[in-house]
């Protein structure tokens, strides 16, 4: 903090202290003094600012609220219009306020991801987000973190040094989240392990032909193999106990050709795309509910397909089927992404 700078946050507020020093920390707290009070009459992360006699005060019924006036404060003095005397009430229009972080793995050998990670809450914090999606080392995510303590065919293949680096780096990373007010969700991904881990349960790996030949084995399970479900909310539910504050996980599905769509054996051809999807998602709900009640889910549409399709074959039919507070990203590419159903 700047020396000399005051700042005085009520105690009904102090949670959001952490946000407050950092934001004002990035670009220098343009007033001598900032006063922080608690105000039950305004909307949740709405504020009211003013400004008078070169100091300022915010009054806010949340710690967003009081972290989006210092937004305000430090957007209008970067634009050299911070006045003698001000007085404005605002706040968010939309509930939820995604920042999706897509980057190197937490644990990298080539740069301090973590430190990178934190720079992107930062960012996402001072554009006025409330939550922030850490989608981390495509399309691995968040198996790193894990032990598969609950899926005891791929419990050998952890490296439990990298492991418990990536877990620390995963919680590092969620308090610091936390510390800014923000909601974070885990991203998981498509059903991939190493293929000796299939082969090692009969019936287990995927089979798929085309042009009358079978294609050379491909780490995907057969979706109807009690193993495969088994491995899905094992997987969900360690996650869950190794991060309990998350908000919730956004699930993407990998591509349309791979992952739960791969196999087309005799055991699961009758399931077409919107079947199989419905399927993982129920899954992967069925398991965060079981762990986190309080958790929610995002479901990504966008499978990676060339054409940056939406895949509405696959999804729409299953629409009216998901449970009632699955939020859905309906991500074309390169950012348009749009959440429906939020809040």
């Amino acid at each position: 903090m700047k020396k000399g700078f005051s700042l005085e946050i009520d105690e009904r507020l102090e949670g959001c202290r952490s946000a407050l020093e950092r934001l004002l920390d990035m670009e220098g707290a343009p007033v001598p003094a900032l006063r922080v009070t608690f105000d039950e009459a305004l909307t949740p992360e709405h504020f009211r600012l003013t400004l008078e006699g070169g100091s300022a005060a915010v009054r806010a019924r949340d710690g967003r609220g009081a972290a989006y006036a210092a937004c305000e404060l430090l957007d209008r003095a970067q634009a050299g219009v911070l006045p003698e005397a001000l007085d404005v009430q605002d706040g968010p229009g939309d509930s939820l306020r995604v920042f999706n972080q897509h980057a190197p793995a937490l644990l990298s050998d080539h740069l301090d991801a973590l430190s990178l990670t934190k720079r992107y809450m930062d960012y996402a914090l001072r554009r006025r987000a409330n939550t922030f999606i850490l989608a981390q080392n495509w399309p691995v995510h968040l198996d790193d973190a894990l032990q598969y303590k609950y899926v005891p065919a791929l419990a050998r293949y952890v490296d439990e040094e990298r492991s418990a680096k990536v877990r620390a780096a995963y919680r590092e990373a969620l308090a610091y989240a936390r510390s800014l007010g923000l909601d974070m969700y885990v991203t998981t991904t498509e059903l991939r392990f190493p293929l000796q881990a299939l082969a090692d349960v009969p019936g287990w790996m995927g089979t798929r032909e085309e042009a009358g030949h079978e294609l050379q084995p491909h780490a995907n399970p057969c979706p109807v193999h009690p193993q495969t479900r088994a491995y899905v909310q094992g997987k969900i539910r360690e996650a869950c106990e190794l991060m309990p504050e998350a908000a919730g996980i956004e699930l993407w599905m990998g591509e349309k050709q791979n992952s739960i769509f791969y196999c087309q054996c005799e055991r699961c051809r009758h399931l077409d795309a919107p079947r199989r999807a419905l399927m993982l998602i129920q899954w992967v709900y069925e398991a965060m509910k079981a762990g986190c009640p309080h958790m929610k889910l995002i479901v990504r549409t966008y499978l990676c397909a060339g054409r940056c399709s939406l895949e509405p074959d696959v999804f729409l039919p299953i629409a009216d089927e998901l449970p009632a507070d699955v939020i859905v990203a309906v991500k074309g590419q390169y950012g348009d992404v749009n959440y429906r159903n939020d809040p």
